[in-house]
């Protein structure tokens, strides 16, 4: 399956440098990222509190004292563990990709108004799937699920990765996204946005690109730098094609440059 990376024309540097940005969830331009809806108390002490309500004032001080000891720990190990998991969704980065490569709206908002271009890579390529196999998460690329409703686990022992990285609202459903994750800590390099935040640069494998399409607006600089880069190793057999307006509908054609 080739999933498409769309980028504005200064990302020419992730063809030439072979590294590509696996963004810290809260550099997305959706403020949902990351952030399922932990529950604030554990079932469990709730549970255990509402078992003992009918007899509690029956209960020796002692008896007292131990419930509650019980009922703490509980919430202690409750919280730690939304910490962990918390601490752990800022310790990931995420590349996105898209199963479409002529969607008007992702063409407008991630290539600087069609100026840029869309990168296909090959995710079946053995390159590909040995450097997710050193590197991700078991079965990555991961779908996109989407859902008007917040993931919202029951207890904090029933969070899944599903829940973090790979739920979003179904106002993005557009984009037919797919995900891949690295740790942030084992970047290959790290650089700064325009902002001032560190985004960190992974390795992929180049021979697994398979496709660059040319914005519509892309001029004939960005098309002779892309075709010097693809058209030598360790670029092999990058077909380099251009979107253009379709004459009747409100749609993209991708064809030969």
């Amino acid at each position: 399956m080739i999933l498409y990376k769309y980028v504005p024309p200064e990302r020419i540097d992730v063809l030439r440098g072979g590294l590509i940005a696996f963004s810290p969830p809260w550099l997305f331009n959706d403020p949902f990222e990351a952030k399922p809806v932990f529950p604030s108390d554990a079932p469990e002490a709730i549970a255990l509190f509402e078992e003992y309500r009918p007899e509690r004032a029956t209960l020796t001080k002692e008896e007292e004292s131990a419930l509650q000891a019980r009922i703490d720990a509980i919430q202690q190990a409750h919280g730690a563990r939304r910490i962990m998991l918390e601490q752990a969704a800022r310790s990931v980065g995420v590349l996105s990709l898209s199963e479409k490569r002529d969607c008007a709206l992702m063409w407008a908002h991630y290539t600087a108004q069609h100026t840029g271009f869309v990168i296909g890579f090959d995710t079946a390529h053995p390159a590909w799937v040995e450097s997710g196999r050193l590197n991700g998460a078991p079965g990555e690329p991961t779908k996109v699920n989407y859902s008007a409703d917040r993931p919202t686990p029951a207890t904090m022992t029933d969070v899944t990765p599903d829940h973090i990285w790979y739920i979003k609202s179904k106002e993005w459903t557009y984009e037919h996204e797919w995900r891949v994750t690295r740790w942030i800590g084992r970047a290959a390099k790290t650089v700064k946005n325009p902002a001032g935040d560190d985004v960190p640069l992974h390795e992929f494998p180049r021979e697994a690109v398979r496709e660059v399409i040319l914005g519509q607006r892309a001029d004939s600089v960005l098309e002779g730098d892309i075709l010097q880069l693809v058209t030598k190793r360790p670029y092999r057999d990058v077909t380099v094609l251009r979107a253009e307006l379709d004459r009747r509908a409100f749609k993209f054609n991708i064809v030969p440059r």
